[in-house]
């Protein structure tokens, strides 16, 4: 067995001797590593990686429900979290990272909130879209994004 140098071990190592400095665990996500992170993987377990300041790291693989969730301060280590109850998938936690909606999707300026109902104010347009409701005598212009005056011929 090689030494943790910058040699690539040939496998996986789970069962390194504790008092030996001769051989290192690789790091979960890794098949064969140079070292014990898991940006020095020969390859990658989950077939996930993602570049960390412009480094390859092995990650796990997340399932459609769930986002890749940083939890270290070096930007190194990362799990997978399940996503806000009201997304179909996500990028991220809470349901303004929603990539689909399980419910309505309402969108306020730049950004979308994925929600069980539209909220008061509104009224569900088509496909699950939340629009703003318009006063009498006006309709909502889907073009303009905003409530337009109707006109009536006699």
């Amino acid at each position: 067995m090689s030494s943790p140098s910058s040699e690539p071990i040939a496998q996986c190592v789970s069962s390194c001797d504790p008092s030996s400095d001769l051989c290192q665990r690789c790091h979960a996500q890794c098949i064969g590593c140079s070292g014990a992170s898991n940006q020095q993987c020969v390859a990658c377990r989950a077939n996930s990686i993602i570049l960390v300041d412009n480094i390859q790291t092995c990650v796990p693989a997340c399932g459609s429900e769930e986002y890749l969730a940083r939890i270290s301060a070096t930007n190194t280590e990362h799990e997978c979290r399940t996503c806000d109850a009201q997304c179909l998938n996500c990028t991220g936690p809470g349901n303004t990272n929603c990539v689909q909606c399980r419910g309505v999707n309402n969108t306020i300026g730049d950004v979308t909130t994925c929600m069980e109902t539209c909220p008061e104010g509104t009224f569900e347009f088509d496909t699950r879209l939340c629009l703003q409701s318009c006063s009498f005598g006006m309709d909502y212009d889907i073009d303009s994004g905003s409530c337009q005056l109707t006109l009536y011929v006699c």
